[in-house]
């Protein structure tokens, strides 16, 4: 079961927000198993900017793990001329149960996304970077889901401990109908010797992902999305062999239609 509580509060210097959330809950062992995260954010505008930091705490009480997992956040955006900035940076303090040596040990990772848009010839052009550091095994978790946009990298492929970069290019044909396309390559940040011991053969090491979309306004409420998603590259190294990677055995084929309604 997940499930979460918010509360914001309007101040002089911004808004505040306060956020407590179940993740994952064990009800036969009176919450002993849980996985719990909290959240205190502020939000407020200085110089045309909208800042946004917070400091997020998950808290896993599973057999073994008992972590504590903090994340410092801060979300950036605003204008400078016809270019509008969208970012979010992250320092996290990790922590993990490693079944080798039967310990809780712990790590500090960053993290980014940046995506720089701008509109000419009535073409809306993006530029974006995302970032998920690595520190002896561990990695920005889940981040990529977060923050992301394509439609296979970041979503049902993680970017755990990942570079990626995208660029993106959209169009409205008419009031309720558009159409955009962008590509991405992405490459792991994770070293050799931990591919050799940690990687499985489905990681992957780099690849490269095309989407193509048309949108559909219905209504103000309710927009229609098709698309197609292409994805190809190379897997891992297999396990003690640094020879060589390999190719994909098959490049992916994703056809989707998605039904956005807003309340």
């Amino acid at each position: 079961k997940t499930y979460f509580v918010q509360l914001e509060q309007k101040t002089p210097f911004g808004a505040l927000t306060f956020k407590t959330e179940k993740l994952a809950e064990n009800e036969k062992n009176q919450n002993k198993d849980d996985k719990d995260g909290y959240l205190v954010g502020l939000t407020a505008e200085a110089a045309g900017f909208t800042f946004q930091p917070a400091v997020y705490l998950v808290k896993d009480r599973a057999p073994k793990k008992d972590t504590d997992n903090y994340k410092f956040i801060l979300p950036i955006s605003g204008k400078i001329g016809a270019i509008e900035l969208t970012s979010e940076f992250i320092v996290s303090s990790e922590e993990k149960y490693v079944a080798a040596t039967n310990k809780i040990e712990d790590g500090t990772v960053f993290g980014a996304w940046i995506d720089a848009a701008t509109t000419v010839g009535g073409v809306s052009y993006n530029a974006s970077l995302f970032y998920s550091g690595t520190d002896d095994g561990f990695a920005l978790s889940d981040e990529g889901a977060n923050l992301c946009p394509m439609e296979i990298l970041g979503d049902d492929i993680t970017l755990t401990g990942a570079t990626l970069f995208r660029v993106k290019a959209s169009k409205s044909i008419t009031d309720k109908i558009g159409v955009d396309a962008s590509a991405a390559y992405m490459f792991t940040n994770f070293d050799d010797e931990y591919k050799v011991n940690n990687f499985k053969t489905a990681d992957l090491d780099s690849a490269y992902e095309i989407n193509t979309n048309a949108t559909f306004k219905a209504s103000d409420a309710v927009t229609l999305t098709c698309g197609v998603a292409y994805l190809d590259g190379e897997e891992a190294y297999k396990k003690n062999d640094l020879t060589k990677l390999r190719d994909r055995a098959h490049a992916r084929t994703d056809a989707y239609v998605k039904i956005h309604v807003a309340f």
